[in-house]
Parts: structure tokens; sequence; C-alpha cells
């Protein structure tokens, strides 16, 4: 996966105001809680990884959508 690729991602999770110090864990009542889009985005990612093994469109060195 190449860093424009990753950015698309990123910003399908996180919308337009990713930022890359973004939190991946908040202190809620004194319990530690992952944030949820970080974990979206990290399925995300395995599931890219799935079409590449497969051979889809991503496949030849295409980012476009």
């Amino acid at each position: 996966m190449n860093g424009r690729v990753a950015k698309q991602l990123r910003r399908e999770v996180y919308g337009r105001t990713y930022s890359p110090r973004f939190r991946s864990y908040q202190l809620a009542g004194g319990q530690l809680v992952a944030d949820v889009r970080r974990q979206a985005y990290q399925s995300l990612k395995k599931g890219y990884k799935e079409i590449l093994r497969r051979g889809g469109r991503y496949a030849k060195g295409q980012t476009r959508v």
C-alpha cells in the first residue's frame, strides 16, 4: 500500500479533518478506550490488503477508484 492510498482510506474513516497526532486512546472516566475510528481504519487496511492479494482493481498500481 502506498501513501496515497493510505491517505484515501484515512479520509474515508476520519473525514477531512484527519490529524496524524490523533490519540488512539482517550481517557473516559479513568478508563482507556480505543478510538473507534482508528479500529475502523485498521480493518479497512486489512480489507485493502485482501483485495491486493486477490488481484482486484487496486492491484496493478492503480490507486484511483
